[in-house]
């Protein structure tokens, strides 16, 4: 069974504000996740697979996996070095609420 995970959603800081990147835009977690399966070496997934979540997911925010992967995907999120526990949290909430639907 697939589900659709949405991540198009704005990152907010504990203050409930959006998150800005360093040029002052405010930041989807949709982008950010994307360019770390784009940038990344991990083994998680096909390198082909990776692109074609990062564009998706860049261009529309949401992607439609399978359980197997979103699982694995929440795994990358989680095990990711460079996301801070901010970042993590909501995009492992989303990835998570996409399987409970």
């Amino acid at each position: 069974m697939n589900c659709k995970i949405d991540l198009s959603f704005l990152l907010t800081g504990l203050d409930g504000k959006s998150l800005k990147s360093d040029e002052g835009e405010e930041v989807k977690a949709s982008r950010l996740l994307a360019h770390h399966l784009a940038n990344s070496n991990a083994q998680d997934f096909s390198p082909i697979k990776a692109y074609d979540w990062a564009t998706k997911l860049y261009k529309e925010g949401i992607i439609e996996v399978d359980e197997a992967d979103r699982s694995k995907l929440e795994k990358f999120v989680e095990n990711n070095q460079t996301l801070t526990n901010l970042s993590k949290a909501q995009i492992i909430k989303a990835i998570q609420e996409a399987k409970e639907k």
